[in-house]
């Protein structure tokens, strides 16, 4: 009955031994798997990124655009005031409100 009892328990140890082979096994396909999906995700997001990026410098330098310009434009309706005459600064009004127009 000992003898029964021990063959029982061997063959009981082996399956188990089996058993948690068999679930390192697939523990160790899903990490693999868990792995590459990490991996292809990191690229699609260094990609966005990378996209992102640049409409963000195509957007920074069109915003800058638009300031110096806006800028150049007050610079020179302030030199106007600053030293042209009334009746100079009415003889080119139209002139500066198309040109302030175009800038805004």
């Amino acid at each position: 009955m000992t003898a029964t009892l021990d063959t029982g328990m061997k063959q009981v140890d082996g399956d188990f031994g089996h058993c948690m082979a068999n679930v390192n096994d697939v523990t160790d396909k899903i990490m693999r798997q868990l792995r590459q999906k990490e991996s292809a995700m990191n690229l699609q997001i260094e990609d966005h990124r990378k996209d992102s990026q640049g409409e963000l410098r195509i957007q920074q330098s069109f915003v800058d655009d638009k300031i110096a310009n806006l800028e150049s434009g007050v610079d020179f309706v302030d030199k106007v005031f600053e030293y042209w005459s009334p009746l100079e600064v009415l003889s080119v009004e139209n002139d500066i409100v198309k040109r302030l127009t175009e800038l805004s």
